[in-house]
């Protein structure tokens, strides 16, 4: 459960629930004079129906923390470290084959939760729901089983992001 801080924190920038919602959301916004572009919804992530379909397809486990917190959240304010992605950008990376070359299966086993454009990445363990700080040389150690998850909850994790002091 989400403390009161933490929900603060997040904000209300939640996804619409449905499809008719975020087409409510678009209406509302052309509405006061916004130019809306047409939307493919096979190319994106919009509302929280899609959200959780996508982690489903991902093997993310219906009910536990991450998928109830991913699936609801639009974005993530930034915190300590590396920005964290949204649900369209873990399902992107997923269904990419960069790790593939070097990791087989990485994708079915992580999730990239931040960029890979720093000294190393956030992942997401669909397997224990832990998450690990993964600095590029440790790649191999994650892979193998040989790193220990800095948090063991994906809830453990947020709270550091947004809570402790660096």
């Amino acid at each position: 459960m989400l403390s009161e801080k933490l929900v603060l924190k997040l904000g209300y920038n939640f996804w619409p629930e449905s499809k008719k919602d975020f087409e409510s959301e678009l209406k509302k916004a052309r509405d006061k004079g916004y130019t809306v572009p047409n939307i493919n919804y096979k190319k994106g992530i919009y509302y929280q129906e899609q959200a959780k379909n996508s982690l489903k397809k991902l093997g993310v486990k219906e009910g536990c923390q991450f998928y109830n917190i991913i699936s609801k959240y639009r974005s993530f304010p930034k915190g300590n470290g590396e920005e964290l992605n949204s649900v369209n950008a873990i399902y992107q990376n997923a269904n990419n084959d960069y790790w593939e070359d070097d990791y087989h299966n990485f994708c079915k086993v992580y999730l990239q939760l931040s960029s890979i454009e720093g000294e190393g990445s956030y992942f997401y363990s669909l397997n224990t729901g832990a998450v690990y700080d993964v600095s590029w040389n440790d790649m191999d150690y994650l892979v193998y089983g040989n790193l220990e998850p800095k948090w063991s909850t994906y809830l453990d994790f947020l709270n550091w992001y947004y809570f402790e002091e660096i």
